[in-house]
């Protein structure tokens, strides 16, 4: 997707302008030398990722990075659900220290009671509400959210205002009416169909984009009424959220889900300036407990981020790693689904691209990790057998990003080399069935590979059940590692025995198991099922002189071949 201009772009930049830049006449400074601030704007948007912003069309975002402090390498922290992060971006604080550990968060009967306890009738962990009320009495401030659940992190009596609208664009329309009337110090606005469409459609995908950019017209709209309302001059913006995502979800502990962004703007805040010192979802409200002039009470573990502030430079001893976004290799994997892809023919090309100029890839073609002394990519790559492709950034013979995992499957003839897939439908289902006690829907040859991908079974329902089978021939004896990801659950077996158990309701997963193999034919089952929503299954291996690849009918290079059962 490309960034272009647009009517609401032409309004946001004058807007920011106003926000940055009237700090030309002389206004009174507050404890901590910001000058100007008299309110402060929390913009929360539930699974924001940074590559959200970077390739979705965000004008009112864009016109507060150019004229603010950001970063786009923020964390959350973990666990990377949304219950933990929000509570610690309103409590200054981590789950060690406030207890909300998952979204079934009880502040009745917290399972992890907070280390401090507030003075409201909860004794909640102290949020930023609670602190506002103990030091300024008479300062107004208020919480409007979509997902309900954020009213488990803040005690009500510390707020003149709580709101829950039945979706963004209530939330947005609650939010302008509170600040025209209200005018609050500080205000906290969660918007959270970013989040439902990484959930529904995929992180990255084009759903999820356009729920960005509806998230980014909110964030617009709420700005153009302070400019109208005659708070823009005086408003400090922020604008951040919990996690990013990877598929469907956002469990992982890796980049894509934890990283977020943090944006500031207003009064008083360095324009177009890049955040380098570390930053976490912890650090939010002791940021806004500074800018309003606030003191930071002794509890909360997370800093200000003063470095984003006229008058203070960086202060850091050790400065943020700077750690780029993968290189691309294309095809490039959608969610789960790794990137590369199954051929038919003797010869296919890998394509890389760089996700950053000042940056070198250097790649591997043997499943083997990228070094500084791997090949430098220059041009596309011609492949004539399976290949794993590792590819990664490099500055100075210094890696700088995670490696892009990439499977290239050849099949030179197709010829009784798929796999045979038999179908079941289960009821309320969350585990295997018991494939005896079940009747088939239907049986068919699946492609070359034990995956959903291009699944097409028998239409009636989404509690399906697969039995995939086939035959290994195997030629180098030795130990086997096999791998399944799934969503819902999945079994390996070999001969018989189960090698890998990855079974139970649950988002995609990895689990591995390890078997000898001798010489010789091997009988290779996969069941797996689903219970409804998302759906994923691939399955890999690794063994005796060859890095884990996709389990294909077809793999020369492990001297495997794989066939059907007719």
């Amino acid at each position: 997707m490309r960034k272009n201009s647009s009517p609401l772009a032409l309004m946001i930049v004058p807007l920011i302008v106003v926000f940055t830049f009237c700090s030309c006449t002389k206004r009174m400074k507050n404890e901590n030398g910001i000058e100007g601030v008299s309110h402060v704007l929390m913009i929360g948007v539930d699974g924001l990722s940074p590559d959200g912003i970077k390739k979705a069309h965000t004008p009112a975002i864009d016109s507060l990075v150019a004229f603010g402090a950001f970063t786009f390498f923020a964390r959350g922290v973990m666990p990377t659900s949304s219950g933990p992060n929000w509570a610690s971006i309103l409590m200054g604080a981590g789950t060690e220290e406030h207890g909300v550990t998952s979204n079934s968060f009880d502040p009745n009967e917290p399972s992890l009671p907070p280390v401090a306890g507030g003075k409201g009738k909860n004794g909640l962990f102290p949020s930023i509400f609670e602190v506002i009320r103990e030091q300024k009495n008479d300062w107004e401030s208020g919480a409007i959210y979509h997902w309900g659940t954020i009213r488990n992190y803040f005690e009500e009596e510390h707020l003149n205002h709580f709101e829950n609208p039945e979706n963004d664009r209530a939330v947005a329309t609650s939010v302008i009416k509170y600040l025209n009337e209200k005018r609050p110090a500080y205000c906290f606005v969660h918007f959270d169909e970013v989040d439902a469409a990484g959930h529904s459609f995929g992180h990255g995908s084009d759903a999820y984009y356009h729920a960005v950019e509806k998230a980014d017209t909110l964030i617009g709209e709420i700005l153009i009424s302070l400019q109208k309302n005659g708070m823009a001059g005086e408003t400090l913006v922020m604008v951040t959220a919990d996690h990013g995502g990877l598929g469907f979800g956002h469990n992982e502990n890796v980049p894509e889900v934890i990283g977020i962004p943090l944006i500031l703007s207003g009064p008083g805040v360095k324009k177009g300036y890049r955040i380098q010192m570390p930053v976490s979802a912890i650090d939010n409200s002791p940021t806004a407990a500074f800018a309003l002039g606030i003191e930071r009470p002794n509890v909360w573990v997370g800093q200000p981020i003063k470095t984003a502030f006229v008058g203070y430079d960086e202060e850091v001893s050790y400065a943020r790693r700077t750690f780029y976004r993968q290189p691309r290799v294309k095809p490039s994997g959608d969610g789960f689904k790794p990137s590369g892809g199954l051929y038919i023919g003797d010869e296919t090309t890998v394509v890389i691209e760089n996700t950053a100029a000042d940056a070198t890839i250097r790649y591997t073609l043997n499943g083997s990790e990228p070094t500084g002394a791997s090949p430098v990519y220059k041009t596309p790559l011609k492949v004539r057998q399976t290949t794993t492709v590792k590819a990664a950034l490099f500055i100075e013979n210094k890696k700088v990003s995670n490696t892009n995992t990439a499977f290239f499957r050849l099949v030179e003839d197709p010829v009784d080399k798929g796999i045979t897939g038999t179908f079941f439908y289960g009821k309320n289902l969350n585990k295997l069935p018991d494939f005896n006690l079940l009747k088939p829907v239907g049986e068919k040859v699946h492609g070359f590979e034990f995956s959903s991908e291009g699944l097409d079974y028998p239409k009636g329902g989404d509690q399906v059940a697969v039995k995939f089978v086939s035959y290994l021939n195997v030629e180098n004896p030795g130990k086997y590692t096999f791998f399944t990801e799934s969503d819902d659950g999945s079994k390996l077996y070999i001969n018989g025995k189960a090698v890998v158990d990855n079974d139970g309701n649950h988002g995609v997963r990895p689990r591995e198991g390890t078997v000898f193999l001798e010489s010789g034919k091997h009988k290779v089952e996969v069941t797996w099922y689903n219970s409804g929503g998302g759906l994923w299954l691939q399955t890999y291996v690794e063994g005796p002189g060859f890095h884990r690849q996709v389990l294909t009918s077809d793999m020369p290079n492990a001297s495997l071949s794989l066939h059907t059962t007719n």
